[in-house]
This record gives C-alpha cells, sequence and structure tokens, in this order.
C-alpha cells in the first residue's frame, strides 16, 4: 500500500489546500478544486493508499468553517473506497 503524506498545516485559502491536495496527489489539471471535485476523485482512487492528513490544530479564521468539511469528505471517501485508508494527525 502506497502512503502519502498530506500537510496542509499553514494553508490560508480554499485554493492554497486544494493546491496542495492536487499536487501530493498527483491530480490531473482538470481537478476542480473544490470538495465535490476531491470526493470524485478519492472515490475513484485505484491504487491501495494510505492517505495521512497533517491539519493544524488552530486554522486560520478564513478557513475555520471549511475544515469540518474537508475531513468529511476524506472519511466519506474512505467509506466508499475499500483502498483507500485516511489517517490524521492534528499538528
Amino acid at each position: 500500500m502506497e502512503q502519502i503524506e498530506l500537510n496542509l498545516s499553514g494553508c490560508a485559502t480554499r485554493e492554497e489546500l486544494h493546491s496542495r491536495i492536487r499536487d501530493a496527489l498527483d491530480f490531473p489539471p482538470y481537478y476542480g478544486m473544490n470538495l465535490d471535485a476531491l470526493f470524485d476523485m478519492l472515490t475513484t482512487e485505484s491504487r491501495p493508499l494510505r492517505l495521512v492528513v497533517c491539519y493544524p490544530a488552530d486554522p486560520c479564521e478564513a478557513l475555520r468553517a471549511y475544515w469540518p468539511r474537508l475531513l468529511r469528505v476524506f472519511d466519506n471517501a474512505a467509506l466508499e473506497n475499500e483502498r483507500l485508508q485516511v489517517i490524521y494527525r492534528e499538528q
């Protein structure tokens, strides 16, 4: 199983979050940079993948309400895709 560490600490905007996700997971250029697109990409992932999501304990104000939604997408995608395992590390 491949393991990828996705460090989302220090992101200040949704665009920066999705850029890091796109780059770390090698998503194609047409990745939509939103939660629906993230769910679609994660649920269609065909390789066995352990994703270690490192996120800030205290996110910036601009992203505070977005974090629970983002983490829920990772959880739901892992429930739907048996090849995907998500582990969280609060930093």
